[in-house]
């Protein structure tokens, strides 16, 4: 009986924190193909350095992120997949992160880097 009021009690205070809430929830980041990326986005598997280390892209809502081995100091790069504009410059870029360059890892992952 004592564990049953004590199991009651977690449940409540996970209800009222909103841990058991659909709305905390989100959604995970997609695998997309190569070929859904924009092509400006799309030309870092070019690369001669790390375009061998780049993965499969992950998508969140209109941002692409693509890391190229940012495990090993490779860049990890997010990209507003209808323009092809970089958001942000993560991974390996922020060993030596460009001084006055407002996408250079200022904020990884960057604030639009939300599935909703």
């Amino acid at each position: 009986m004592r564990h049953l009021i004590c199991m009651t009690l977690v449940l409540g205070f996970l209800l009222l924190t909103g841990c058991g809430s659909s709305d905390s929830i989100r959604p995970a980041p997609q695998e997309i193909a190569v070929d859904e990326v924009h092509p400006s986005a799309r030309s870092i598997y070019s690369d001669p350095v790390f375009g061998v280390r780049c993965g499969i892209p992950l998508k969140c809502n209109d941002v692409v992120v693509i890391d190229c081995g940012s495990a090993t100091d490779g860049p990890k790069n997010y990209y507003n997949n209808l323009t092809g504009e970089v958001i942000m410059f993560c991974g390996g870029a922020c060993l030596a992160p460009q001084a006055g360059d407002p996408k250079s890892c200022g904020a990884c992952p960057p604030l639009e880097w939300r599935c909703t």
